[in-house]
């Protein structure tokens, strides 16, 4: 008898960095949508954003007690249910610089973050999380729309498919200009990282 409702999480006035780039202002309110516990997944792809040299923050949530994480197969962690991995973020964030297959014995939520822009190396961009779709998840057809609000300058996106599927992939109809990579760790999936050519709605299909 209840009623649906969304729940979202966050913070009004955040940044992810370290103390080596702790001087400059890169602060941002972030808020995430949360998927509910019955759309997570086992198996996720994940694929560090572009623009950012020293890799992606990122976190494991369990659902269940007992949840074994593994990273490109290693046994990274073991949570019990509302436990996340890594535990806390250290003034040195735990980042990925490579892709990852991140899967579980049981469901996990998957997040990833983007540092503050004054973070070394030659970041753009400012603190953000995206909630990742795990691969049971998938779609085929989605539009999605890229701001240039707040001097958002350059649009990125991540796309990870079957490989069999990339060269049907387009992009408001038209193939995507960039070089689709394999995955080692995931067999049978490929990864683009794609620039957009602006703000606007895009069509991926």
């Amino acid at each position: 008898g209840c009623l649906p409702i969304a729940v979202f999480s966050g913070s009004s006035n955040i940044t992810f960095g370290t103390s080596s780039c702790s001087s400059g202002n890169s602060y941002d309110p972030l808020f995430q949508q949360q998927y509910p516990i019955s759309t997570w997944g086992k198996n996720f792809g994940f694929i560090p954003f572009a623009d950012f040299p020293n890799g992606s923050p990122y976190r494991v949530l369990a659902s269940e007690d007992n949840t074994s994480v593994f990273f490109n197969g290693s046994l990274v962690a073991t949570l019990m249910a509302g436990q996340i991995y890594p535990a806390a973020f250290t003034t040195t964030p735990d980042v990925l610089t490579q892709p990852t297959s991140i899967t579980s014995d049981k469901p996990i939520c998957v997040a990833q973050y983007s540092p503050r822009q004054n973070c070394g190396g030659a970041n753009f961009g400012d603190p953000d999380m995206v909630i990742l779709n795990p691969i049971e998840q998938n779609i085929r057809d989605i539009t999605i729309f890229s701001s240039s609000q707040q001097a958002i300058t350059r649009q990125w996106i991540n796309v990870l498919i079957k490989t069999i599927a990339a060269p049907s992939f387009k992009i408001n109809g038209a193939a995507p200009f960039g070089t689709w990579q394999t995955v080692p760790s995931l067999p049978g999936y490929s990864y683009l990282r794609h620039l957009l050519n602006g703000p606007g709605s895009y069509r991926l299909a």
